[in-house]
């Protein structure tokens, strides 16, 4: 699949949430996007379309100029420079030398030529837009350049404008929001296997296929090549969890970019509950059943009003155990903030479901208002389909207990 039609059928995810796509690369099944991933590719490639958009204004207005030097041109690019995210911007000109930078304290570079890189090379040659890999520039630190080409009379190539971003920082800004109080985590890399983004910043920068620290997971390396290979998919690997246990997690991937440039954005899960592509079997009608119990249980009743987290998981744990099968057991308190549940792997943790970051949580929140027990589908954020058996905690106005399933037709 096309970039470009890989970004139509996101887009098409986040209106329904509910979409399988299928990419050229298929493995005879289709691919289930969880819609937290979704939403964070989207967050990102906004950022980088509206500075591209930035951009593009910007070699326009410069075409109108002559030397790239004079006052009007220098505040174009300081202009340029206030977009967030931008660490500087340059006019360069059709030799391939940097004529004017901003701000000022990058001045020192100007009139380096830096006609032999290859984001430059290949503006000259096709005077399109590009987007580097991220890599070391003439300032001395790693960052991506993005090109814009000036065009005078007839077409003619007059040079580029430039500006530098750093993809950590528009990363982390983008995600952050997106996946807080979710049970997954989130890295970027580059088709390359330069990590862009890591929760680990001691992981950013280095190369997934070349670094000594990742040799000895067999798994990751070859996940990692299918996830430079395959614009979007989903898989297995095994890692050491703060240097100690090892821990398999799931991945599931997506694409941003920018003219021909594709960052790769993978949302990872650890794995817990046994079988990791097991559905559950278990009758929802049994789980309802059992939850109901669970709800007239005064010691949970006291440690939920008591705000006693370890006594509750406790009793989660417990629950848990004893109904094999379920992904996970999870409690909303009367402020529809979604406390914590177990295992936390799979839980959301003081997540607000009123702030309706998706349709699913409105879906959800529906129903514990309306203090009714009920099992509904929802897509879970990190995840596939789940059925969701909820039952309200009546006394003392404590909210709501629900326990997942995983839906069959969508375990992977």
């Amino acid at each position: 699949m096309c970039f470009v039609k890989a970004l139509i059928f996101a887009g098409l995810m986040v209106f329904s949430e509910l979409l399988w796509i299928t990419p050229s690369e298929s493995r005879a099944a289709a691919l289930w996007i969880p819609p937290a991933l979704v939403r964070a590719q989207n967050e990102i490639q906004k950022t980088l379309d509206n500075l591209n958009g930035a951009l593009e204004a910007a070699a326009r207005d410069l075409a109108e100029e002559e030397s790239f030097t004079s006052p009007r041109d220098r505040s174009i690019l300081s202009k340029l420079c206030a977009e967030t995210y931008v660490v500087d911007c340059c006019a360069i000109d059709s030799t391939g030398r940097i004529v004017a930078i901003e701000p000022e304290i990058f001045r020192l570079h100007e009139g380096a030529d830096i006609a032999h890189q290859e984001q430059v090379v290949q503006l000259h040659r096709t005077k399109q837009p590009v987007m580097s890999l991220n890599m070391p520039m003439v300032e001395g630190f790693y960052a991506v350049d993005l090109e814009w080409p000036i065009l005078g009379e007839g077409k003619a190539l007059k040079g580029s404008v430039s500006m530098l971003i750093k993809p950590e920082v528009i990363i982390d800004v983008a995600v952050k929001p997106v996946i807080e109080g979710l049970p997954v985590s989130i890295w970027v890399m580059q088709k390359n296997g330069r990590i862009l983004y890591d929760v680990h910043k001691d992981e950013i920068g280095r190369d997934l296929f070349a670094d000594p620290v990742f040799k000895p997971y067999e798994q990751l390396l070859g996940l990692g090549k299918r996830i430079a290979d395959e614009p979007m998919g989903s898989g297995f690997y095994e890692y050491v969890k703060d240097g100690a246990s090892v821990v398999k997690k799931h991945a599931y991937w997506a694409t941003v970019g920018l003219h021909g440039t594709e960052w790769r954005v993978v949302m990872v899960q650890v794995v817990v509950g046994g079988k990791e592509d097991a559905a559950s079997t278990v009758n929802s009608n049994g789980v309802l059943s059992s939850l109901r119990v669970l709800a007239s249980n005064t010691r949970l009743r006291k440690s939920m009003a008591a705000g006693d987290e370890n006594d509750v998981m406790h009793i989660f744990k417990r629950f848990y155990k004893a109904n094999p099968g379920l992904y996970s057991i999870q409690w909303i308190d009367p402020n529809g903030i979604n406390r914590f549940g177990y295992p936390a792997e799979n839980s959301l943790r003081d997540y607000d479901m009123r702030l309706g970051k998706c349709a699913e949580d409105l879906k959800l929140m529906k129903v514990v208002d309306s203090g009714r027990e009920a099992t509904l589908d929802l897509a879970l954020l990190e995840r596939a389909l789940g059925t969701f058996c909820v039952v309200p905690l009546r006394e003392q106005c404590l909210g709501a207990i629900y326990a997942i399933q995983l839906k069959a037709e969508t375990a992977r």
